[in-house]
């Protein structure tokens, strides 16, 4: 997955969209043989359509990972809020992610992971 996300990223910073590889993580993220891998793809594939501007395909991904409670889906919508100009709502969907994301932290048996947040 580090090589995809490489990749995607790489062709973002370059302004070069690999529509090849946002097909196959399309395809990698709806194969229901790998959930462990799944919300992760669904977060990947969610950004990059973001940064692609495809917000209505992005929407969509949204409503997959918000059936999985992971904190992404709040943080996804915060940063459509946010391209959309709804600063309020953009604050208010990232404390959501926070809150979430250090309940999940505090319930975790492993050491707490810095809380990165996609979109700002």
């Amino acid at each position: 997955m580090l090589v995809l996300e490489f990749e995607l990223c790489s062709a973002a910073l370059g302004l070069n969209p690999q529509l090849e590889l946002l097909e196959t993580l399309a395809m990698i993220a709806n194969d229901r043989r790998y959930p462990s891998h799944c919300s992760e793809m669904l977060a990947l594939l969610c950004e990059q359509y973001l940064l692609q501007g495809r917000i209505q395909e992005a929407r969509e991904v949204i409503q997959v990972l918000a059936t999985m409670s992971e904190p992404a889906d709040y943080v996804y919508r915060a940063w459509i809020a946010l391209l959309e100009g709804d600063n309020s709502s953009s604050l208010h969907q990232y404390d959501k992610a926070i809150d979430l994301t250090l309940q999940k932290q505090a319930q975790s048996k492993r050491k707490p992971l810095p809380c990165f947040v996609p979109g700002i």
